[in-house]
C-alpha cells in the first residue's frame, strides 16, 4: 500500500511539472508569435509610408514642372510674379490689417509687353465670343491697394483635377490673362477679381491645368476698383460660392479659417470705409 502511494505521488509530481512546462512553452510561443506579428505591421506601415510619400513627390512634381530655361530667356521674356508670402501667416502671428499682395511684373527696360511679346490671339469665351484679355491698368499703386483674398480648396480629395477648374472657371466667364492667372472682367473689360493657383508662384496654364492637379485656388479683389468696395465683396462671395458648388470645394478665408457667416460679415465691415472709385 505503501508503495503505492510514493509511485502516485511520483506520478502527480511528473504531471504537474509537465503541465506547467507545457504551460511556459505556449506563453512562449504565443508572446514570440505576437513579437513577430508586430514586426510585420510595422514593416507594413513603413512600407505604406513610403508609398505616400512617393506618390505625394510625383504629385507634386507634376502641378509644378520644371521647365528648361535658355541662358538668354530672361532677356527676352518678362518673368510674372505674384507674392503670397504676406497672406501666410505660417508664423502664428495675426495681423488684424488687411492682408497685403504684391502683383507685379517683372520686366528688362526696353523689351516689349506681356501681349506684345505673346503674339497671341483673343482667347473665345465659353459663349464662343472673342475677347481680349481682362485689363488691370486700373489697379492702384500698391501703397494705396487692399486686397481681399479667398481660398477655394478641396472638400473630399487630396487635390482637385486641372479639367474641373478650368471649366468652373470658363463657365463662370474668367478669362486668362495678366500675370499668367484667370480674371473675371466686367462690361468694359476690367478685371473685377481673379483667381490664381494656390501653390506658388501662382500661375495657371490652361493648355495644360487638364493634365495636372492642383491643391486649390486663390480668389482674390484688388480694391479701390470698378465699382464700390462692398459691391466687389457681394461678388467675390456669390462667386466663389458657385465655384465651390461647381467643383465640390469648400471656402476659407486668407489664412485658412472656414468662410463662415459671421466671417463675411467681417470682411464686409473692414472695407466699408474704403472711397469709392
Amino acid at each position: 500500500m505503501k508503495e503505492w502511494l510514493d509511485t502516485a505521488l511520483g506520478l502527480r509530481v511528473i504531471l504537474l511539472s509537465g503541465g506547467l512546462l507545457l504551460i511556459l512553452v505556449l506563453v512562449w510561443l504565443e508572446r514570440r508569435r505576437q513579437s513577430g506579428r508586430a514586426r510585420a505591421l510595422e514593416a507594413e506601415r513603413a512600407e505604406l509610408n513610403g508609398e505616400h510619400q512617393a506618390i505625394n513627390h510625383s504629385a507634386a512634381l507634376r502641378e509644378e514642372p520644371e521647365l528648361p530655361v535658355s541662358r538668354d530667356s530672361t532677356a527676352r521674356r518678362p518673368l510674372p510674379v505674384i507674392d503670397w508670402s504676406a497672406l501666410e501667416q505660417d508664423s502664428g502671428e495675426i495681423d488684424d490689417r488687411e492682408p497685403r499682395l504684391a502683383v507685379h511684373v517683372m520686366q528688362p527696360a526696353g523689351t516689349p509687353s506681356v501681349r506684345e511679346q505673346s503674339g497671341d490671339t483673343a482667347p473665345v469665351t465659353a459663349a464662343g465670343i472673342l475677347a481680349s484679355p481682362p485689363t488691370i491698368d486700373h489697379w492702384p499703386p500698391d501703397a494705396q491697394r487692399h486686397i481681399c483674398s479667398l481660398r477655394l480648396v478641396p472638400l473630399s480629395a487630396e487635390r482637385f483635377t486641372g479639367r474641373v477648374l478650368r471649366n468652373a472657371l470658363q463657365g463662370l466667364g474668367f478669362v486668362h490673362g495678366e500675370l499668367g492667372v484667370f480674371h473675371l472682367p466686367d462690361n468694359q473689360n476690367r478685371a473685377l477679381m481673379s483667381a490664381a493657383n494656390l501653390a506658388r508662384p501662382g500661375q495657371l496654364d490652361p493648355g495644360n491645368m487638364d493634365f495636372q492637379n492642383f491643391s486649390g485656388l486663390h480668389l482674390f479683389i484688388v480694391m479701390p476698383g470698378p465699382i464700390p468696395a462692398k459691391e466687389m465683396l457681394a461678388r467675390l462671395f456669390a462667386v466663389a460660392d458657385e465655384l465651390a458648388e461647381r467643383t465640390g470645394g469648400a471656402l476659407k478665408d486668407e489664412r485658412g479659417s472656414p468662410l463662415s457667416a459671421e466671417r463675411r460679415h467681417e470682411l464686409l465691415e473692414q472695407y466699408s470705409d474704403l472711397p469709392a472709385p
